[in-house]
Parts: C-alpha cells; structure tokens; sequence
C-alpha cells in the first residue's frame, strides 16, 4: 500500500511472470490490506492478463473473495468469469 495504490506484482525483476501460485499468494496479502482497512476503496485492473500473458479465468478466481467486500471494485472481465 503506498498512497492511493496497492501493488500486486505479476512478474518478477527479470521480467518473467511469476506463477499463478506466487500471484496468488499475493493476491491473498492484499484481500487482508482490503480487510483492514474498510475505509479506503479499492479499484483493481485485471492484473496478471497482459504483459504476464495469463487469462482473466486464471486470475479472476484469486478475487472471488472479494465480491463480498464493499470496498472492493473487480474490473467486468473478472466478473464474465464468475457468470
């Protein structure tokens, strides 16, 4: 958390992306920043689905979640996954 953004890395600093594992375990770390902190809104990309080369479907079930916390905003491809 730095500011008004959270980061969740998606590759690494030789630029290779990381496994769906490692995304997912960051992805876990920022669902409990989410927690903690009800009074900031969260506004998330769909991280992982460009220059890390993965599918909306591999990293949308990361958030699922999230579709419960009122702070959390997923972006409409991560929603079409859990349709």
């Amino acid at each position: 958390l730095s500011g008004q953004s959270y980061g969740i890395p998606t590759k690494n600093e030789k630029i290779q992306s990381l496994s769906l594992p490692r995304i997912h375990g960051h992805v876990q770390n920022f669902l409990q920043v989410v927690k903690s902190h009800p009074e900031l809104v969260f506004l998330v990309t769909p991280i992982g689905c460009g220059l890390a080369g993965y599918h909306p479907r591999d990293i949308a079930p990361m958030f699922y979640p999230a579709l419960e916390m009122e702070n959390v905003y997923l972006p409409k491809v991560f929603h079409e996954v859990f349709l």
